[in-house]
């Protein structure tokens, strides 16, 4: 077991998503394009302006497995800060992701309220 100040490196079990279009579509509902989603399962004929893809957002739940390796992590809260995402192309119902990747960094910081640990993941 490594202490999170040196958890750098270890890597993330890849994690394997297939996309639902039921999960595209609640997802639209809730956020997106409430009321404007055409999600019948037998219209081939969607326009493509109703086309049932993911939004940008959408690949925020796609998380990897655990880390290979066990860490001590002694802080209670944890907070995403932040992310950069690089889209290749259109995400949709059917398709295979596969999440993987690795602690890139770790920094000791000290604030109003003590000490924090900020991690960067890089994932693939």
């Amino acid at each position: 077991m490594k202490h999170i100040h040196q958890a750098k490196g270890i890597k993330y079990i890849p994690k394997k998503y297939i996309i639902e279009k039921g999960a595209i579509s609640a997802f639209h509902k809730a956020i997106i394009f409430e009321g404007e989603v055409n999600d019948n399962k037998d219209d081939d004929s969607t326009t493509s302006l109703y086309k049932l893809c993911t939004p940008a957002t959408f690949t925020r739940y796609l998380k990897p497995g655990a880390l290979e390796t066990e860490i001590d992590n002694p802080y209670s809260d944890r907070l995403d800060g932040s992310s950069e995402w690089s889209y290749i192309s259109e995400i949709k119902a059917g398709d295979t992701i596969t999440v993987s990747g690795n602690i890139s960094e770790v920094k000791i910081r000290n604030g109003s309220l003590g000490e924090m640990c900020i991690v960067k993941s890089t994932l693939n």
